[in-house]
């Protein structure tokens, strides 16, 4: 199943359209050990007001999203082909730690 349209140029509005993508190829690389559904699409957030944005979006468009940053476990990673992985990986700085 592909990505609502509407959803995906909001998706590429908020990210920019080098971190979002719907292209097989990607998705299906993403899927974990090709075994588990491909997802509709992959978004690749730089930060957490940009993973707000993306979980705002697909509950406005009642599209599940699954966020990952290891790809450790086996099925860890398994969506549904309607799914947008919220690919975690360009989240690699720590600017706070709050020891509260």
């Amino acid at each position: 199943m592909s990505i609502n349209n509407e959803l995906y140029k909001a998706l590429e509005d908020v990210l920019g359209p080098e971190n979002i993508s719907s292209d097989p190829a990607i998705t299906y690389t993403n899927s974990q050990f090709r075994v588990t559904p491909r997802f509709a699409a992959v978004a690749l957030p730089e930060n957490t007001k940009e993973v707000q944005a993306i979980v705002r979006l697909c509950n406005r468009y009642k599209t599940p999203y699954k966020a990952s940053s290891t790809h450790w476990l086996i099925f860890g990673d398994a969506g549904t082909p309607e799914t947008v992985k919220i690919d975690l990986r360009r989240m690699n700085r720590i600017m706070e730690i709050n020891e509260e």
